[in-house]
């Protein structure tokens, strides 16, 4: 529940193998420290690359929020991506109704994101392949300070596993 399947220091080092390999076919991407920093409104010009390529692949991407609709709306302005404000994360309610609303099949989709508890759970309630990447720029009050220390022994646990699997 609360190991992620993939992880990688950024979106952009996720290989599109990995894509292809489980047939994906949506992306369900949270945006604040996965995408870009919390303070930055509009997309890179590396998140716009990396959109175009999953565009290509045939992956139509989905943001999922915890953060307000005016955060999200200045991101997607020029993409145009449906999205989750206020998703409520690791709650899968909104979820669900995104997957059903869009006739997304969750063995098809992916979910990507900086957090384990959040992003993390939230896909793996739902059965998706779930991506976590290092968080971009963090924050550095107390709560977030503490929920990274609670991620470290996850984070640790997930790379022993994968040592063992490469042995």
């Amino acid at each position: 529940m609360f190991l992620p399947d993939y992880m990688f220091d950024t979106v952009y080092d996720v290989p599109k193998e990995l894509f292809t390999e489980h047939g994906i076919k949506y992306l369900l991407s949270d945006i604040d420290n996965t995408l870009v920093p919390y303070e930055t409104e509009k997309p890179t010009e590396e998140n716009l690359k990396w959109f175009k390529l999953l565009s290509d692949m045939g992956i139509k991407i989905f943001f999922v929020s915890n953060n307000n609709s005016d955060r999200i709306d200045k991101y997607n302005t020029d993409l145009g991506f449906k999205y989750i404000a206020k998703a409520g994360k690791p709650k899968i309610n909104k979820y669900k109704r995104l997957l059903a609303e869009n006739g997304i099949d969750v063995k098809q989709t992916a979910v990507i994101g900086d957090q384990i508890f959040t992003d993390i759970v939230a896909g793996k309630r739902l059965g998706c392949v779930c991506i976590l990447v290092k968080p971009i720029n963090d924050k550095k009050s107390l709560f977030f300070r503490f929920k990274r220390a609670c991620e470290k022994p996850l984070i640790n646990r997930f790379l022993r596993k994968q040592e063992k699997s490469q042995e």
